[in-house]
């Protein structure tokens, strides 16, 4: 009786152990799984926000490359877009450019840098702007095209015919005016007798000073020139030349606003002053843009110091 009361009192014990090894089991298991489960959560959120890391890096990158091919297209399309349209207008069908209505065209421009148009193109176009007969404001970009002196001549008779026009841009720099065609073209500016503003670039046109001296003349011929901005660089211009450029200026009666190129002429120490000097006589002058290849010398501050005093300037720069 004692043995089996024993018995039972140990089966007890280890059924009360077994249950509360199955509770702690229980238990362990369900706290592993709720640790997994967790483990889990933060794995998921870490790769989402690894999914959504690597997509904003890869739709940044995207966005960049689209913008940065977006552009180069686009600048590339206009580029072409507007060089076929000018070059189509212009020089190869001349017929749809004389359909426009020009009885009431105040302003027009033309980009034909490097094209190669030549005298020819250059009567076609002198033709078209002297049948516009309200054109006030002009803009010819016509650089490097291989003009000589009939092709400005050809161009300055269509700018006298609109004699409207009071502002006037002529870039024709990198051609080949030489004496002759300077000739042609001041002395048509002459008989511009509303012409107001000039921007003139002849840089690199074998000029010489011969027909620098043509240029010297007929400047201050132009009755009502108020705005004068003149590019003569690279035409063998030196220093007795620019001042000789002055003189003429000094004798524009109307003239009150002067950019002007002269950074071929070499000036020294002892020329910098005549210039100044020069400079000086043009009264009438309240803007002043000079360029020039004066950079160091000990008297250029002073100079430029009584230049600030004339009396009407009120706006002075200076370009080396």
């Amino acid at each position: 009786m004692i043995k089996s009361t024993s018995f039972f009192l140990s089966l007890i014990t280890n059924f009360k152990n077994y249950i509360l090894f199955a509770l702690f089991l229980f238990s362990f298991q369900k706290y592993n799984q709720e640790i997994n489960k967790q483990i889990e959560k933060l794995f998921k959120l870490t790769f989402v926000f690894k999914y959504i890391s690597k997509k904003y890096n890869n739709q940044k990158i995207v966005n960049n490359f689209d913008n940065q091919k977006q552009k180069a297209r686009c600048k590339k399309i206009v580029l072409k877009k507007k060089a076929q349209h000018l070059i189509t207008m212009i020089v190869y069908n001349l017929n749809k450019i004389n359909e426009i209505d020009r009885s009431q065209l105040k302003s027009i421009g033309f980009e034909l840098k490097f094209k190669g148009i030549g005298d020819k193109g250059c009567s076609e176009i002198g033709k078209w702007i002297g049948s516009c007969e309200v054109l006030t404001d002009l803009k010819l970009q016509l650089k490097d095209n291989q003009i000589e002196a009939e092709g400005f001549n050809n161009l300055i008779q269509g700018i006298k015919q609109a004699n409207n026009i009071n502002n006037l841009q002529l870039l024709l720099a990198e051609n080949y005016a030489k004496i002759k065609g300077t000739q042609y073209l001041f002395q048509g500016l002459t008989e511009c007798k509303n012409l107001t503003s000039l921007n003139l670039d002849l840089e690199t046109n074998s000029i010489k000073k011969n027909g620098l001296q043509v240029i010297y003349q007929f400047l201050p011929q132009i009755p009502n020139l108020k705005h004068l901005q003149i590019n003569l660089d690279n035409n063998d211009m030196d220093s007795a030349s620019a001042l000789s450029l002055f003189d003429a200026i000094k004798n524009c009666k109307n003239m009150s606003s002067l950019h002007i190129n002269i950074s071929e002429a070499a000036f020294s120490n002892q020329k910098y002053q005549p210039l100044c000097l020069k400079i000086k006589e043009c009264q009438r002058i309240n803007t002043l843009m000079l360029k020039t290849n004066v950079q160091y010398f000990m008297g250029k501050s002073k100079c430029n110091k009584s230049l600030f005093k004339m009396k009407r300037l009120v706006k002075c720069q200076f370009y080396y």
